[in-house]
């Protein structure tokens, strides 16, 4: 059967983000799995981004990386199969990536300052989209403590653990090594995939910390943006980062 392609890759530039979500959430060693990339605004799905711009990848407890590839497309969401081979925390990434310009006639073109020249705002899109898988007894901190150092924008709570519904996780965002202390985090929850959303906003305390309570139970979505000023001569004038993390507690 064909799918419809809604093609919305170019609302990045109006804030729509990637997340995803895997099933099952906890899983057994050599069990496959799926993980679902979403697209959209706050947890509601909106057509999906071109695959083209997509790369995901999994990070094993010991700190594998593997690339993986879509296995599937439907209409909301593109698949990805994996099958974990290790006990413990495994962290499922995808990084979406984007540039455009706004023409002298005020339209978005996909492109860059060498497409458009004239062009008076040109931006680099870079999306990360996150999620964590449980694999066997991860019911301790097992996760391999540099397995996100090298995004260049993410959110790290305090420890990389098993979560359960009433548990309060505390977060911060950083900036390559930097701790970011001045942004708000978007918050969407909704009782099941596909369900009404309840929006709202997080803030850092004096220590730049965000702590977010998981109560009731049901899917988290905790979304960072961060416009960057410089650009590369030539190509873009400006950046914008996104971070999305999905926790789903049962």
């Amino acid at each position: 059967m064909t799918i419809e392609f809604l093609d919305t890759t170019d609302h990045m530039v109006h804030g729509h983000e990637g997340w995803l979500e895997v099933v099952p959430v906890r899983a057994s060693e050599g069990g496959r799995v799926q993980i679902f990339f979403k697209w959209g605004h706050n947890m509601e799905s909106h057509g999906l981004a071109r695959k083209e711009g997509l790369k995901f990848h999994a990070i094993s407890p010991g700190g594998e990386r593997r690339s993986l590839e879509i296995s599937e497309q439907k209409e909301d969401c593109y698949i990805v199969e994996y099958t974990p081979t290790e006990d413990g925390i495994h962290h499922l990434l995808c990084e979406n990536t984007g540039y455009y310009v706004v023409d002298k006639e005020g339209k978005h073109r996909r492109g860059t300052l060498k497409d458009y020249p004239d062009a008076p705002s040109a931006s680099f899109y870079r999306q990360f989209s996150h999620t964590t898988l449980l694999v066997g007894d991860a019911s301790k901190d097992s996760s391999h403590p540099d397995a996100m150092a090298e995004l260049p924008f993410r959110l790290v709570p305090d420890s990389w653990k098993a979560l359960m519904v009433g548990d309060k996780i505390c977060f911060s965002l950083l900036e390559g090594a930097r701790k970011l202390t001045d942004i708000s985090l978007d918050l969407a929850y909704t009782e099941k995939p596909g369900g009404p959303v309840i929006q709202n906003n997080l803030h850092p305390d004096e220590q730049a910390h965000y702590s977010l309570e998981l109560d009731p139970a049901g899917c988290y979505l905790l979304i960072a943006r961060k416009r960057i000023p410089e650009g590369e001569e030539g190509v873009y004038y400006d950046s914008s980062l996104t971070y999305t993390s999905l926790i789903k507690v049962e």
